[in-house]
């Protein structure tokens, strides 16, 4: 399958640093079960930036004004809850090999955005 198209969020570099090293950590534990936690802080930190980037930064610069900005902003915190209950849930209920998986997506997301 060739190259499909593909959307980047701009991250900062310290968060890119840490979910590469949470990655790391992940693949090389012996129990990445013990790990869980902070993966599922990691994909939500990943998910802020990215509806940040996708929604916020776009909307703040078109000048529509504090009170569409501050809609946006309420919109993306609540759906930033639900996706929160979501993946919280979802990540505890996974098995070391699947934890493995996550570190596998998350390197897989950021070398994409480098390759961007």
């Amino acid at each position: 399958m060739g190259a499909r198209p593909h959307l980047i969020a701009e991250i900062d570099p310290e968060l890119a640093r840490a979910a590469r090293e949470l990655a790391r950590r992940l693949r090389a534990a012996e129990r990445p079960r013990e790990l869980r936690r902070e993966g599922a802080e990691m994909v939500l930190r990943l998910t802020e930036a990215g509806l940040a980037s996708f929604y916020l930064r776009p909307v703040g610069s078109l000048g529509l004004g504090a009170l569409a900005n501050g809609t946006v902003a309420v919109g993306l915190k609540s759906a930033q809850a639900g996706i929160g209950l979501f993946v919280r849930r979802l990540v505890d209920g996974l098995d070391d090999e699947q934890l493995r998986g996550v570190a596998s997506t998350i390197e897989h997301l950021l070398a994409d955005l480098e390759e961007g």
